[in-house]
């Protein structure tokens, strides 16, 4: 035992503070290893130990463990590391057991469970537990075997006790693993091959395994393996050509052999990052004169989008940009992870938006951001994509290839006060009626103030005279 005593409260706190000090570093030192032979049956030392010691299991399969107390006087409170190989094993659930005060914290291959209770804990008894999953085959402890695993008792006192390792082995008799190679990019009739691997990741030989192969939920190569030995491979290639610029989808399965459990990995399927295609919307716009309008910058047969990044140009003497965003319909609705404010210059606008995990990439087609633009003056305008600074992004961060549909902007003729892309009497005829009148007035049209002087009169009349008939 420890020669430090500490009250119930004292013990709270520190249990408290070594869960925090835990999330501001994740270094512990290791003890000496130890096995379930070292703690001879009516022993007196207090043992933690992890319950079963040793434990055989095949891929796919979950298992829980538990975190068992021995041969110790009663207890208060506790505080248990638990570590494993978490290539191997995957964490399901933690918990622990029997403690009024309680808690886990969790970090990759790092379990914490603590607890407390203001009642007397005897043992043996159960302290809490894990529930994992094998993901592949091999071999690891689940240590409990460092120092910042340790007990209080009912006085305060800190008893540090035997910490005995347990040991998981991961050996599947039946399995089948699966890999694809395709090239990251491919145009419409540019010819690829793609390349499918099974292996047999069991310890048992596979007689006539059935291997496919599919593009866009066809199949486009069968093979009947007659024979698999354990630890080989087989690879089928397929010479593709695509026909289309569209998003593809290729598919490689093996079919499970008998005794097969765990068939996640009997199946891979890869999105062929054709080039996208992204456009003005519309691609022709006109307003008039001090009016505004919006455009839309869209995109089409996006194959796992994560990440876009647009800038947009434009004459500044013609347009202005009054404001630039992100819809509530756009690629990633509701789901974005990053949201870049609009960067806007003199003749152009920069947007960008992103997001972090391979569950919240885009397919298909979709809105990007929305502009709106001010008419300054007469003229017209080339919307267009600056390929120096726009890219796309897949999940792997890879840029996606493009193509572009650019925009275009003409004014309405001054004087066109119905907006139907001409100067003729009918526009003469409106500006008649509202004439002499102002802001306010019964008859204002605050299309016919053609010079923006909120008031309708001679000066605008003349300006419709002079572009008649444009």
């Amino acid at each position: 035992m420890g020669n430090v005593k500490l009250s119930k409260t004292k013990v709270l706190k520190a249990l408290s503070f070594c869960i925090l000090l835990l999330l501001n570093t994740t270094v512990f030192a290791h003890g000496a290893y130890h096995t379930m032979a070292e703690a001879s049956e009516g022993s007196s030392v207090p043992t933690l130990y992890v319950s079963p010691s040793n434990i055989k299991v095949s891929k796919g399969e979950s298992f829980r463990v538990n975190i068992s107390l021995a041969n110790s006087p009663p207890i208060s409170g506790w505080q248990a590391f638990i570590h494993f190989d978490s290539s191997i094993l995957d964490l399901k659930e933690a918990a622990a057991i029997g403690a009024v005060f309680a808690g886990t914290y969790i970090l990759e291959s790092l379990v914490i469970i603590y607890g407390f209770s203001w009642m007397r804990l005897e043992s043996p008894r159960d302290l809490g537990y894990i529930t994992v999953i094998a993901r592949k085959d091999g071999n690891t402890s689940i240590g409990l075997n460092n120092v910042d695993t340790f007990l209080y008792d009912c006085d305060g006192f800190e008893i540090t006790p035997v910490r005995l390792d347990g040991f998981v082995n991961v050996d599947t008799p039946h399995g089948l693993s699966v890999t694809l190679h395709v090239p990251p990019h491919l145009g419409a009739w540019e010819d690829a091959l793609l390349y499918a691997t099974v292996s047999n990741t069991g310890y048992n030989d596979e007689a006539s395994v059935e291997f496919l192969l599919f593009v866009d939920g066809t199949i486009a190569n069968y093979s009947l393996i007659p024979l698999l030995n354990h630890g080989s491979n087989f690879t089928a290639s397929y010479k593709w050509t695509p026909e289309s610029v569209a998003i593809h989808n290729i598919t490689a399965f093996a079919v499970p052999v008998f005794g097969e459990n765990f068939t996640d990995d009997n199946s891979v399927q890869v999105w062929v990052n054709m080039p996208c295609v992204i456009n003005v919307s519309p691609s022709l716009s006109k307003a008039g004169v001090g009016f505004s309008f919006v455009v839309n910058i869209t995109i089409d047969i996006a194959a796992r989008l994560s990440g876009w990044q647009v800038k947009l140009c434009f004459d500044a003497t013609v347009l202005n940009i009054t404001k630039a965003w992100v819809p509530q319909d756009s690629v990633f609705p509701n789901n974005t992870d990053f949201v870049s404010e609009p960067v806007m210059g003199e003749g152009y606008v920069l947007m960008g938006a992103a997001v972090f995990s391979e569950d919240k990439t885009f397919i298909g087609a979709g809105t990007l951001f929305s502009i709106e633009f001010k008419v300054l003056r007469e003229g017209s305008s080339a919307l267009s994509f600056d390929t120096g600074c726009t890219m796309f992004l897949n999940e792997t961060g890879n840029n996606i290839s493009y193509f572009r549909g650019d925009g275009f902007f003409d004014s309405d003729p001054l004087g066109d006060v119905n907006r139907d892309g001409k100067v003729d009497l009918k526009d003469v005829y409106m500006l008649g009626r509202a004439y002499g009148s102002s802001l306010g007035h019964p008859r204002w049209n605050v299309a016919c103030d053609i010079n923006g002087d909120l008031k309708i009169d001679l000066k605008d009349y003349f300006i419709v005279c002079r572009n008649y008939g444009k």
